[in-house]
């Protein structure tokens, strides 16, 4: 179903790119990168939002709590996800997640906030679908 490059702060890569080249260039061209050089594979059976909510507990653990942007966004996410996971998120709960990531991405003050939302956004970009079958809204669409 997806891939985890270069460790828990990686991007998720979707099945349609599992062919490409583990190289910087090949990576890179699509919009992946190497990171550690870690790689988690994931199939079918994994719920893109539980594996997130994992990724998410992670962080919220290890962040030393020091700047805003990670310490709250870190809170927020675990809570908006859990959300996510038992059903009752809204459009406006997966709307605040990547305002929060790209906030975190841009505002915090170490590699680890900066990079605690990078599989989050790029569930964004890859699982919409999967994402919003969670919302309460949505399914009644």
């Amino acid at each position: 179903k997806f891939l985890q490059l270069g460790g828990v702060s990686g991007p998720i890569m979707p099945k349609k790119y599992i062919d490409t080249r583990y190289t910087y260039e090949d990576l890179e061209a699509k919009g992946f990168g190497i990171g550690s050089g870690a790689i988690l594979v994931a199939d079918e059976t994994k719920s893109i939002i539980k594996f997130l909510e994992s990724v998410s507990y992670f962080f919220y653990h290890e962040s030393c709590g020091k700047c805003t942007p990670c310490r709250e966004g870190k809170r927020q996410m675990k809570k908006l996800l859990s959300k996510m996971s038992n059903g009752t998120a809204t459009m406006k709960d997966l709307k605040n997640i990547e305002k929060i990531s790209r906030i975190m991405t841009d505002a915090s003050f170490c590699g680890l906030g900066q990079t605690a939302a990078t599989a989050m956004l790029t569930a964004i970009k890859y699982f919409s679908p999967e994402l919003c079958s969670s919302i309460e809204e949505m399914k009644t669409l």
